[in-house]
């Protein structure tokens, strides 16, 4: 078992690393981040990853209930010659935002990036997510360059 897929309790919430039986929460989680997602699409997501090296999903459980997922990537960084963590998913359960359970994740990626020799971290956040920004510049995060990008199918 590596060290991304213990789990860490933080104060009151559990940061771990997901499984088949919380297809169900990060499917609803997915849903509240504007992707809207079925439990047999979510199941397949967390079977697939799972099976990745460069790929981790996490959630976070305040008592019985997950009230927060997290998806990261890792990757070459090839133009700085450096390994980059790249969140591509992070949501706290609607109702559960403001209770440090966003701070605990994000503490939790970012030691897990660390001891995967990653030098920087990555995240894209939709132009209208207002306290997205906040909460993210809050934790050091800058704003950076513009993403684009465009449908192959």
């Amino acid at each position: 078992m590596s060290s991304a897929d213990e789990a860490m309790p933080t104060g009151k919430v559990t940061i771990r690393a997901a499984r088949l039986a919380d297809a169900d929460d990060v499917a609803l989680l997915l849903g509240q981040l504007g992707y809207l997602t079925d439990l047999a699409d979510a199941a397949r997501r967390l079977e697939e990853i799972s099976a990745s090296d460069a790929d981790k999903i996490l959630v976070a459980q305040s008592g019985p209930e997950v009230t927060a997922v997290a998806s990261i990537h890792f990757m070459a960084y090839f133009h700085r010659g450096e390994l980059l963590c790249k969140i591509t998913a992070f949501v706290v359960k609607d109702g559960y935002r403001g209770q440090g359970i966003g701070s605990a994740l994000l503490a939790r990626i970012e030691q897990i990036a660390r001891e995967r020799g990653c030098q920087r971290m990555e995240l894209t956040s939709a132009i209208g997510r207002r306290e997205a920004h906040t909460f993210y510049e809050g934790k050091g995060y800058q704003k950076a360059g513009y993403k684009f990008y465009k449908p192959l199918a």
